[in-house]
């Protein structure tokens, strides 16, 4: 019996391709995933479990339902349920799946994975099973997932598609294996050693093979431990991916606005001028709706973060959810806001501009009238 478990991490989801609105029924859901899953032949077998509440799901679904690569508020929800996946992938579809990656080092053919709703977000664990070698377990994440993006996009008989959130694989390899010295903290019954590289670090957790019943047992318990700073970490990343998507819309304003900005002749600038107070109002609110946006994750990031190491106790991977939470980008807000702000002043004092032409126009034309109408006297 193997005495290492080697696997690595992802964020993977099954996202709804029917345009909105519908209605959303658990039920149907479910059986889509199972007539999916029965279409790829690199599927040896496949389960679900804890899927209850998500078959009693009922509701109707307004917007059209965004991929997690997108940000938060994914559809649908998992709730308890889990989804266990064994999987054949010969070396040559491997190779096939993976040749733009360089070089894969899995060295097995046969797959593990584990695809389950961590209350802030889904995780996929991918085992690697008995390799020859060793192992790059990051390896088996990119794999996966390249085959499930393949046969996804194949499929034309399902309203269902395969949905991944970067980093997909987590940039780490991990291995879990039981010892018998004291590399192990028999508090908790398990060690940590990281070995740090340029690449990928290696995370193997040494598991106390007086407390557990043997790899498999161990493995679960370094899952469930995993698990929630994996959820956090992961939703940090739809936060990131949310903020991006919201300052898209921020640009696209601003460029539209600097289009008005070039006009190519007195008509163009006559009609640009109309158009302007809309675009410059869009720009506004797409820069103040952001700000609020950014705002509130403000305050979601620190809460959450507090609540997961509020003991004080330092998490297996606290320095990678640190990270994440200090990888959002920051975004020249003030200098859009500015432009915009030039371009509205601008605007006034062309609106002041045309004012005074117009008024002189008339009044020169009114004059002219009188003249007219006194030299017939």
């Amino acid at each position: 019996m193997a005495k290492t478990v080697a696997f690595g991490i992802g964020c993977f989801h099954f996202g709804i391709k029917k345009k909105a609105p519908f209605d959303f029924q658990g039920e149907w859901y479910l059986q889509e995933l199972e007539k999916a899953f029965r279409s790829i032949a690199s599927v040896e077998n496949f389960s679900l479990n804890g899927q209850q509440q998500l078959r009693d799901d009922a509701y109707r679904i307004e917007e059209d339902p965004r991929p997690i690569g997108d940000g938060p508020n994914y559809r649908p929800y998992w709730h308890n349920m889990g989804i266990e996946l064994d999987l054949h992938i010969p070396q040559r579809v491997q190779s096939e799946l993976t040749s733009k990656a360089g070089r894969i080092e899995t060295f097995t053919e046969r797959f593990k994975v584990h695809i389950y709703q961590e209350y802030y977000s889904p995780l996929a664990i991918v085992e690697l099973i008995e390799p020859s070698g060793a192992p790059s377990p990051s390896d088996g994440v990119i794999v996966v997932r390249e085959l499930l993006v393949r046969e996804f996009e194949k499929m034309t008989d399902t309203q269902l598609r395969f949905d991944v959130l970067g980093p997909s694989p987590f940039h780490a390899d991990f291995f879990v294996e039981l010892a018998e010295d004291a590399r192990a903290d028999f508090e908790s019954g398990f060690g940590l050693v990281r070995d740090r590289s340029p690449g990928y670090d290696v995370l193997t957790f040494y598991a106390d093979s007086t407390v557990f019943d043997g790899i498999e047992d161990a493995k679960e318990a370094v899952y469930a431990v995993l698990s929630r700073e994996l959820g956090v970490f992961y939703w940090l990343a739809q936060i990131r991916a949310g903020e991006m998507e919201e300052w898209e819309a921020v640009e696209d304003a601003t460029r539209r606005l600097v289009s008005s900005e070039s006009p190519e002749g007195k008509w163009d600038a006559l009609v640009r001028f109309a158009k302007a107070r809309g675009l410059i109002a869009n720009a506004y609110r797409s820069l103040l709706e952001y700000e609020g946006l950014v705002i509130e994750n403000d305050d979601d990031c620190y809460r959450r973060i507090a609540e997961l190491y509020e003991s004080g106790e330092k998490g297996w991977l606290q320095e990678d959810v640190l990270r994440a939470s200090k990888e959002r980008y920051k975004r020249p807000v003030q200098q859009r806001m500015t432009f915009v702000t030039f371009v509205e002043s601008r605007r006034v004092q062309r609106g002041q501009n045309f004012v005074v032409l117009v008024s002189a126009i008339l009044g020169g034309a009114v004059g002219s009238i009188l003249t007219l109408i006194l030299a017939r006297r």
